[in-house]
């Protein structure tokens, strides 16, 4: 299980605790005979060593850099998702085409519907699971769908697309739990 989230306990803004702290450790060093007269552990070093620390934390990556990759993957999810409901669509089309009236129903049923109406929602693992009704859908009917006019290369379409689409959506899965 992984660990919990860290919460802030300082009631300010980032860049103010940075500025904060680096005022503290100037005065430390400008005071800091005074700091090991009282306890020698207090040593010039000791400063610099504290006032590096500040400096270091400064330069990690913050949200926006943390966030771009799981942003970026996130949009180009969506463009790809709009584009498999497209091929869906199509697929859909070649279906009717394929097939008698009253066997439609449950050939576009089996094709992947269902998770279709759920994709139109943005809903991604629906996406994943329309994307794999429809890629099974066609390599069992090639034959049925190719009289309906599917073209040659839709299947390869299709795969492609499913490849694109899977790639972004473990790109945003996996770093949306890697944010703290």
């Amino acid at each position: 299980m992984a660990a919990p989230r860290p919460t802030r306990k300082y009631n300010c803004t980032q860049a103010k605790l940075y500025a904060i702290c680096t005022i503290m450790w100037q005065s430390y060093a400008e005071n800091q005979a005074d700091f090991e007269a009282f306890k020698t552990i207090y040593t010039a070093q000791f400063g610099i060593d504290a006032l590096a620390e500040v400096e270091a934390a400064k330069n990690l990556p913050d949200f926006q850099a943390r966030n771009q990759s799981t942003e970026t993957a996130h949009i180009n999810m969506q463009d790809t998702a709009k584009l498999c409901l497209k091929a869906w669509r199509s697929l859909r089309s070649y279906i009717k085409s394929s097939f008698p009236e009253n066997l439609q129903k449950p050939e576009i049923e089996a094709a992947g519907e269902e998770h279709y109406m759920k994709a139109l929602n943005n809903n991604w693992s629906e996406t994943e699971l329309m994307l794999t009704s429809a890629i099974n859908y066609i390599g069992n009917n090639t034959a049925q769908l190719t009289t309906g006019g599917m073209p040659a290369a839709f299947p390869t379409t299709v795969g492609n697309l499913n490849t694109e689409f899977m790639g972004y959506y473990n790109t945003f899965t996996d770093s949306g739990q890697d944010e703290p």
